[in-house]
């Protein structure tokens, strides 16, 4: 077990986080509780932000309006700041989508569709406010599957993007 002790300028303890090392060089933080994805928050200046971030400015300094923490090593409870590099919000979801860990379809907390049912919606050729009154969602969501902008991930007749709705 390793603890990092962060003194303020007045010599003072600040904060004392305890984490250990795993055999990829993680710092695995152990001392705070985590938020609903396992990252590790911390409270700074009265509100709970990323424990992340405030490594991060603990040792880089301030990071620019617009950019975030993200990992490299893609794992959340890693507090090591050779792990960190800043990016935007959109960089950390793409890389989040390159490296598939991108909730979506039934793994999606908010999904109102199974995938029996999009590969139903898929298939038919009624119009979308039939299928959505059928199915309980608007239109509009009908209507972004048959576009595939949503559930593109799943396979039609071997195919992802491209297939024939009638």
């Amino acid at each position: 077990m390793w603890c990092l002790i962060i003194i303020m300028p007045k010599g003072r303890i600040h904060k004392k986080i305890q984490f250990y090392e795993d055999n990829k060089g993680c710092w695995i933080n152990t001392s705070h509780a985590r938020n609903q994805t396992g990252y590790p928050r911390i409270t700074w200046k009265g509100k709970y932000i990323p424990m992340s971030r405030y490594i991060w400015e603990k040792n880089y300094g301030k990071i620019p309006e617009g950019l975030v923490v993200m990992h490299k090593c893609d794992n959340p409870p890693c507090i090591n700041p050779l792990h960190f590099k800043l990016g935007t919000s959109k960089d950390n979801t793409q890389d989040a989508v390159k490296k598939n860990r991108m909730c979506h379809g039934e793994k999606h907390k908010h999904h109102k569709l199974t995938e029996k049912e999009v590969l139903a919606i898929l298939k038919s050729n009624e119009g979308p406010r039939a299928l959505g009154r059928k199915y309980g969602v608007e239109h509009t969501t009908i209507m972004k599957i048959k576009k595939r902008k949503t559930w593109k991930h799943l396979k039609i007749n071997g195919l992802y993007n491209k297939i024939s709705t009638g």
